[in-house]
């Protein structure tokens, strides 16, 4: 389940302040600050505004503090902030069409599941090689911990019960290094990456049935640390 607050605090200038950024007549400046919901800084999270009028795009990435500013027109927009795989879309920033030079201070509260399923990494049967149709996921992992420079996770492989319990273990802990060794390759250092295999022992649907046995069969993402 993901997690996602906005509160909004709208300042509205008609002086020009010394910042990274100006305001004009035309464009307000909006200071976006995110945070997890103790409201300590987050960085690394990407936020898109959507404009509802032209349908444009402006985007960035929090950094220092959990804070970036960007440049907005005085129009309605929707708010997306981009998770693992997903963008959650909430509420909407109305920046009024008055005139002089508007700054807002829009502050994001958000946090990305603690533990999360790959749903779309697959391995050939009874092997540890990743599948082709696996890497866009992969790829978007990697471009997540690239993004969140301080995520630390524990990448989990898990089996269903079919064969030796042994043989599952074993399995299970190759198909998870296999995943640290791509996400290595993509750039991601490897001390942020803990693998680690559970074999059969941590089932999360019945083994009697094929539509079980499958969901048993996974790749958990386990964030130790944001």
């Amino acid at each position: 389940m993901k997690y996602l607050c906005i509160l909004v605090i709208v300042a509205i200038s008609f002086t020009t302040q010394a910042q990274n950024l100006k305001p004009t007549d035309d464009l307000a400046l909006v200071t976006v600050t995110i945070t997890n919901m103790k409201g300590v800084p987050s960085i690394g999270d990407m936020v898109r505004f959507k404009s509802k009028k032209t349908g444009k795009i402006y985007s960035g990435t929090s950094k220092a503090q959990g804070k970036f500013q960007i440049l907005l027109p005085k129009e309605t927009f929707m708010v997306l902030v981009q998770g693992f795989e997903t963008e959650d879309t909430k509420n909407e920033l109305v920046i009024p069409n008055v005139p002089g030079e508007i700054n807002f201070s829009y502050t994001i509260k958000y946090e990305l599941p603690k533990v999360f399923v790959l749903q779309n990494v697959h391995f050939d049967t009874g092997k540890n090689t990743i599948r082709q149709d696996s890497y866009e996921t992969l790829n978007n992992l990697a471009e997540l911990m690239k993004r969140k420079k301080t995520m630390v996770i524990e990448l989990a492989g898990h089996t269903d019960n079919v064969g030796n319990a042994a043989s599952n273990q074993k399995l299970s802990e190759q198909r998870s290094e296999s995943v640290k060794k791509y996400l290595i390759q993509k750039g991601v250092p490897a001390q942020r990456i803990i693998a680690v295999g559970y074999g059969q022992t941590k089932p999360v649907a019945s083994n009697e049935t094929e539509q079980g046995r499958q969901k048993n069969r996974r790749t958990e993402v386990n964030v130790l640390h944001e």
